[in-house]
């Protein structure tokens, strides 16, 4: 039952799960020790997703604002000088090709 669950969720923890219980009623075992050892590898795994996000937030957030950057820039020079584009804003194409190349 425990292994029909882990197909149908998909979580991996559950699949591990299923495999230590299946595991342990065809050998036998202390069930406690193996539920406790489980328990602290997901723990563990869990911690290290954890500090592999940290350790790349810098990596994401440095992305976020390289990419941003140009279209902050055209935005305050628009802002601060209307006629620094001249015919370039008034052209119909201008935004569609921003946005494809932007």
């Amino acid at each position: 039952a425990v292994r029909k669950l882990s197909e149908r969720v998909g979580f991996e923890g559950l699949h591990l799960l299923s495999v230590s219980l299946s595991i342990q009623s065809k050998t036998g075992g202390n069930l406690t020790e193996i539920l406790a050892n489980l328990s602290g590898v997901l723990r563990e795994r869990q911690k290290l997703r954890m500090k592999i996000k940290a350790l790349s937030a810098e990596g994401r957030f440095s992305a976020w604002v390289i990419s941003l950057f140009p279209i902050v820039m055209f935005a305050i020079l628009w802002i601060i000088a209307p006629t620094y584009y001249g015919a370039v804003c008034g052209n119909p194409l201008i935004f569609p090709v921003f946005t494809i190349f932007g």
